[in-house]
């Protein structure tokens, strides 16, 4: 058994366990173990992750001194002038990339601590939805995506329930300096004040532009006059199973809305269920790439792990809590399995090994980032 395997199946367990005990002292306990797990994994990871190697690449790339070359801002880099600042902040302090990424991993596992415990009443079932995609995806690989989801979990929820207009767009400015997709959370604003009842419409619409999109030549428009960003628009790639999962996640929360006890949601759960909704109408609307269309509506897809909580602890019967649990437990076995398994096309879930940087070095991939670094190294002694 593999350790990421290991860990979901402590997850289910103490999910189900507060379910059945939730008055118990045992669940911080065991919320304690898991979430010093979780950071412990993504602290000390050596080379896992798809993208692993390219932010080792980056983080090579950026002058190892002191000063912050215009050349190194300028250069058409995959990355956000917020995230080359900071890299530029550890590279000319002499910080090695491990201690600048173990920084990242604190920070970002910090914040969604954070919101979990500011929002919701069901905790282990937060960490049990937040393993498969945003955990194992974003958090774990996607680095400066997982800080973003983050973030806005635990600040962006916040300003956007308070209608803190001025200090949410603030918040989404800094955080487009880390990924431009970030941009997206500007168009949450009109939501807020659409009654839930409408909300729940909107995916019609959004279905409609996506067989759009898909039929027709308008994406391959949309890629020739943005080559840069959207390059991969110029063919059709429909995740079929990424929307059959957020299609059965979104007609269950609409299920949970049914079997509610009265006077016991309030307007937080609204709004979570608006952005959440918003998130799912960028799925349908862009699942004319997949790509695109995933990393777009992330942060709030992210919300489910709340959304989930308020909903099922609120539940008319124990039974529906019961039934719930089962459907997202099973949701998220798939789910970890298909992302475990798109790390290595060789490797199912249950043979890819947690490596640490105990079991390093790859001597081929530290090659690689060791000529990275000269050719960085020689660039920015001739571009002062």
């Amino acid at each position: 058994m593999t350790l990421y395997i290991a860990v979901l199946i402590f997850l289910s367990c103490i999910t189900v366990f507060e379910l059945w005990k939730p008055a118990s002292k045992w669940n911080q306990v065991f919320l304690g173990a898991a979430v010093f797990v979780l950071a412990f994994m993504m602290v000390f990871r050596y080379g896992q992750g798809p993208d692993y190697w390219q932010y080792r690449a980056l983080y090579g790339d950026a002058p190892w001194k002191r000063g912050f070359p215009l050349f190194w801002y300028t250069r058409n880099l995959h990355s956000e002038v917020g995230f080359r600042l900071l890299v530029n902040c550890f590279t000319a302090l002499g910080i090695p990339a491990f201690y600048f990424f173990a920084m990242w991993s604190l920070v970002s596992i910090g914040f969604v601590y954070a919101a979990i415990r500011m929002v919701s009443p069901y905790r282990s079932l937060s960490l049990l939805l937040l393993y498969p995609t945003c955990y194992l995806t974003y958090l774990f690989s996607g680095v400066r995506q997982g800080l973003v989801l983050a973030v806005f979990l635990c600040l962006g929820l916040r300003f956007y329930h308070q209608r803190k207009w001025g200090k949410y767009c603030l918040l989404v400015a800094v955080l487009m300096c880390f990924h431009l997709s970030s941009a997206v959370l500007f168009l949450l604003i009109p939501f807020a004040y659409i009654k839930r009842k409408w909300t729940a419409l909107l995916p019609v619409a959004a279905l409609g532009l996506g067989i759009v999109l898909c039929i027709t030549p308008f994406h391959v428009w949309l890629s020739g006059q943005f080559n840069g960003i959207f390059s991969r628009l110029e063919t059709v790639q429909i995740s079929w199973m990424g929307l059959a999962e957020r299609t059965l996640m979104y007609l269950l929360i609409l299920g949970l809305y049914h079997v509610q006890k009265q006077d016991t949601i309030g307007e937080y759960a609204d709004d979570l269920f608006r952005i959440y909704t918003f998130g799912y109408c960028i799925a349908l609307g862009g699942m004319v790439n997949a790509y695109y269309s995933q990393r777009f509506s992330v942060p709030m897809k992210a919300v489910e792990i709340l959304l989930f909580a308020v909903l099922i602890v609120n539940c008319s019967k124990k039974a529906y809590q019961y039934l719930a649990i089962l459907f997202l437990t099973a949701v998220t076995w798939v789910m970890s399995c298909k992302n475990l398994g798109a790390y290595f096309e060789d490797q199912n879930a249950f043979e890819y090994q947690y490596i640490g940087i105990w079991d390093g070095p790859d001597e081929e991939m530290e090659r690689y980032i060791t000529d990275v670094m000269r050719w960085a190294e020689n660039t920015y002694n001739e571009n002062p």
